[in-house]
């Protein structure tokens, strides 16, 4: 993913509205990518810095972003999973079609 990108993503991100299918991406990025991640934390406090809140736990902006990011990388997993989950489902379906084919064509016609 190019910076340019990932910066228009980062609404979604910090919003946690990431599409399944870009987490991969992002979660890259985030990981390699040390200038977006800080414009990344700079967007995620001016967003949520700028409440009237004066609870210590809601100043801990660093922390709670590394959550979010914590929980798109369960999420991305999980996703990971489900997608190989569904392709070993459809490729026994294909196999199970073929397979059946086979049997008649060698049943009925061999």
């Amino acid at each position: 993913m190019k910076c340019a990108d990932f910066q228009k993503m980062i609404p979604d991100i910090i919003n946690n509205t990431v599409p399944d299918e870009k987490l991969d991406e992002v979660i890259e990025h985030i990981d390699n990518c040390k200038d977006c991640r800080e414009e990344l934390e700079i967007h995620y406090i001016l967003r949520y810095g700028l409440g009237d809140d004066e609870d210590e736990e809601a100043t801990d902006f660093i922390g709670q972003l590394e959550n979010n990011i914590s929980r798109m990388k369960a999420k991305q997993h999980k996703f990971t999973i489900q997608r190989s989950v569904y392709v070993l489902i459809m490729l026994t379906a294909y196999t199970a079609i073929i397979g059946s084919w086979i049997y008649v064509l060698f049943k009925y016609f061999v």
